[in-house]
């Protein structure tokens, strides 16, 4: 479950097994009583529910887990060795399926748009960040860049926003062509 990519109709057998056990119902006796809905029964124990796993939910974070090592440990063997056989030039988030490849590579994959809307870039030298095009400001809703690409700013790095010190940035750069709201948003570096 935590390599795999579990068929939806696999995880809705297996739902309706635990709600059989669970609500007494079989083949000789009949329908047993449904007290809740099984959506009910997968909430938090502290908003009403019962904390059951939602079995589709829970094998796409085993298979986020392993998709985030791939980003967090890139110099591990296994990292190594799926980065050689499948996005031998980039790195896991804009990685694709690429020729032939394997059920496992097809699984973890399944997990990159989870992931992409879940990580931030943490701004270091803010090198290897593209203004733009990836999330890098330090907000809950959206953590992209609103501000219309002008002329200039496609091409353009998190590093050239930075005064030469790196920890403050360079004002005239950030509020010309930003908006209101990215140019509050970047006073938030860390």
């Amino acid at each position: 479950m935590g390599v795999f990519l579990l068929p939806v109709y696999l995880c809705e057998e297996l739902r309706r097994m635990m709600n059989s056990y669970w609500w007494g119902t079989n083949q000789e006796h009949g329908r047993g009583i449904i007290w809740q809905g099984w959506d009910r029964l997968c909430r938090k124990k502290d908003i009403g529910g019962l904390g059951f796993i939602n079995l589709l939910c829970f094998n796409m974070a085993l298979l986020g887990m392993l998709g985030s090592k791939l980003v967090v440990k890139p110099h591990s063997l296994v990292s190594r060795i799926i980065k050689a056989r499948y996005f031998p030039r980039g790195d896991f988030l804009h990685a694709t399926p690429g020729h032939d490849p394997s059920y496992v590579w097809r699984s973890i994959l399944s997990s990159q748009e989870v992931l992409r809307k879940g990580t931030i870039w943490r701004i270091g030298t803010g090198q290897k960040v593209s203004v733009c095009s990836e999330a890098w400001l330090k907000n809950d809703c959206n953590r992209y860049v609103q501000t219309p690409n002008p002329d200039g700013l496609e091409n353009m790095r998190v590093c050239d926003l930075i005064v030469d010190n790196g920890f403050t940035w360079d004002r005239s750069l950030v509020e010309s062509p930003f908006h209101a709201r990215d140019a509050q948003l970047n006073d938030k570096k860390g």
